[in-house]
């Protein structure tokens, strides 16, 4: 099979978050074929994270392969490809990386480890509960980085909030206190602390998503309560829990709960692995730019378990979560050979 036939086989599965099972089983197949020794170690009830070695080696490439939902994806897990592109639910987070990866393995003989987790689009418990057996020099963590190198991950804060207000009639909103503008003003004073990170530049620039937001009644009605959730980015150089501190008294008045608190992570430059790659991409003849991922990944949770992390892979992470995620064929044919390249460099004797 090429590259978007793998595609298509692995996002024809569904597996959002929770329902990873049958699409593991496919992957485990395909690379047992390929002379790998294939381990499905159940994490959560009927669902398995996959850990796949042939040969030795002491680079390990990881990825995920739960998706978020369909939500409005036209050809969610139906995919179609129109010229050099593949479209659906995964096809860049990232199931068009792992198609790479396993037409890769297919067109070498090299050792390698693979991890493929589960539930990374939820809580991360796949790459948090995983047990690797050995010491590794590093990690590859296949995302969409638009083959740029990311050497390192942006932290983040995840709250959710509720605000509370006053109920009055939407004719008299000086009799009561609007809970959806007061969460509003939070979230803009929220944005000036994030701002303030040092490390802000063109760059590499902090954000803050508002991705839910609830509240209300009717236009007639004051509001007496409004709920947020927020996710927010803590730029290398700076704590995460510094920056929680100054988020407090903002929050004050308010119910929240402090879902995540991650600090940035970052490889070092010295890092075999890093310059393992650079070379590979001199190699083949591929301009070399480094980056940072701006979201979270599994490199957080390999990070912590002292397995240095390069964050790379086809495409760009704006397209992952809406209605027109797709990949490009092209790209990821160049990611393929970029793996073939890090594999030659890593075998025994290398």
């Amino acid at each position: 099979m090429e590259i978007a036939d793998i595609a298509k086989r692995l996002i024809a599965i569904e597996s959002t978050s929770g329902k990873e099972r049958e699409v593991q089983e496919w992957i485990a197949t395909y690379l047992s074929s390929k002379g790998f020794n294939v381990e499905l170690v159940e994490v959560l009830p009927g669902r398995p994270n996959l850990y796949a070695r042939r040969g030795e080696s002491k680079i390990l490439f990881a990825t995920h392969c739960d998706t978020v939902p369909a939500w409005e994806h036209p050809n969610a897990f139906n995919p179609i490809v129109k010229g050099n592109m593949i479209f659906g639910r995964g096809a860049l987070d990232a199931k068009g990386q792992i198609a790479s990866l396993l037409k890769a393995v297919e067109e070498c003989s090299y050792p390698c480890d693979i991890a493929i987790f589960i539930d990374e689009e939820k809580d991360g418990t796949g790459s948090k509960e995983f047990l690797p057996n050995k010491k590794y020099e590093g990690a590859i963590v296949l995302e969409p980085t638009e083959l740029k190198v990311a050497v390192g991950e942006l932290g983040g804060i995840s709250l959710e909030i509720k605000v509370k207000g006053t109920f009055a009639h939407g004719a008299t909103p000086w009799a009561g206190k609007n809970a959806i503008k007061e969460a509003l003003k939070i979230v803009k004073k929220l944005e000036d602390i994030v701002r303030e990170q040092k490390g802000n530049s063109e760059l590499l620039q902090p954000w803050i998503n508002l991705g839910k937001i609830e509240g209300g009644r009717d236009s007639y009605v004051v509001p007496d309560q409004c709920s947020l959730l927020i996710e927010l980015a803590i730029l290398p150089g700076n704590r995460a829990i510094d920056t929680f501190e100054r988020i407090k008294p903002v929050l004050q008045g308010t119910e929240y709960n402090l879902k995540d608190l991650d600090d940035p992570i970052e490889i070092e430059r010295e890092s075999h692995l890093l310059s393992i790659v650079e070379r590979t991409f001199k190699n083949l003849k591929l301009e070399f730019k480094e980056t940072f991922f701006p979201s979270w990944s599994d490199a957080h949770n390999l990070h912590a378990k002292g397995i240095p992390c390069i964050i790379l892979g086809s495409g760009k992470l704006q397209l992952a979560h809406t209605p027109y995620e797709f990949a490009d064929l092209k790209e990821l044919e160049t990611l393929k050979e970029i793996i073939k390249g890090i594999l030659a460099q890593t075998k025994p004797g290398t």
